[in-house]
């Protein structure tokens, strides 16, 4: 089973239609927009199952008729041969997998002496609310067509499902990095490996500048270690894409997760400036 990913991408350059599993006809020479749309909480493999029709179109080591999805054998550690063979789930379901850190940390399950992710360890991340048995082993059934929106977004346009996020924790720290690349607090931090890498704590409610004032977020530092005492309040200032490009870009934020008497969030692109201010909740 591939990472465990926060976040996939699909990017959508519109007038343009690139798949990565279809032939490009031409490349684009202009664009009035770019779309990105970002799916939470999902890999390829557990939402896209539907792509395969046919043993032949899905494969691990995929071809560029291919579409990089794993139909069986996924890695468990707990298993006497080290794989497990996925099983169906609706869409819309009752129970949630961590995204904590730490449950980044058990699924890569570090080979210390190599150094790398062995990405066997998914039974170790922990299930609320109403778990089926083996709930990190699951993909969404597609039986009904409740998922041709998404599968007709992914073969339409260019869907970057390569694309994985660079830090290793929920939302909080995932936003940043879409936006601005880092969820270190400063440039010092960012050169220094200390980042946000939780969900809001402590007392109070929001997240990013509009907290209240008692919330704190997590920081891990370079090697990895999430100190209880090293939180900080979470208002952060990055450069994003429209600093660097000009670009506008507009709200982001659904209205349902604004504090109360907050404007959803905009990245303001007045004379060329945008600043990530994370007003969004952080889930």
């Amino acid at each position: 089973m591939k990472f465990f990913a926060k976040v996939f991408l699909l990017l959508v350059g519109l007038g343009c239609g690139i798949a990565y599993a279809q032939t490009v006809p031409a490349t684009p020479t202009s664009f009035q927009h770019v779309v990105v749309i970002v799916q939470e909480n999902r890999t390829p493999d557990n939402l896209f199952q539907g792509l395969c029709t046919s043993p032949s179109i899905c494969s691990t080591t995929p071809t560029t008729s291919q579409y990089n999805i794993q139909t069986s054998n996924w890695l468990d550690n707990t298993q006497p041969s080290g794989v497990i063979q996925p099983t169906s789930v609706l869409l819309a379901n009752a129970y949630d997998l961590s995204h904590a850190h730490s449950a980044w940390v058990k699924q890569c399950d570090l080979n210390t002496t190599t150094g790398k992710c062995q990405m066997d360890g998914a039974a170790g991340v922990s299930c609320s609310g109403t778990c089926p048995a083996h709930p990190q082993f699951k993909f969404v059934d597609n039986s009904t067509g409740t998922l041709n929106p998404y599968l007709t977004l992914a073969t339409s346009y260019g869907w970057a499902n390569y694309m994985f996020q660079t830090n290793e924790g929920p939302s909080f720290p995932a936003h940043q990095f879409i936006f601005g690349a880092t969820s270190a607090p400063s440039s010092a931090d960012d050169h220094g490996g200390t980042y946000a890498s939780e969900n809001m704590s402590g007392t109070g409610t929001g997240a990013g500048c509009v907290a209240q004032q008692g919330v704190l977020v997590q920081l891990i530092d370079s090697t990895g270690t999430e100190d209880p005492t090293n939180k900080i309040f979470p208002c952060f200032e990055h450069q994003t894409v429209p600093d660097l490009s000009g670009i506008t870009v507009g709200d982001i934020t659904p209205l349902a997760l604004v504090p109360s008497g907050q404007p959803p969030t905009r990245f303001a692109t007045s004379a060329g400036r945008s600043t990530v201010n994370a007003r969004e909740v952080s889930g």
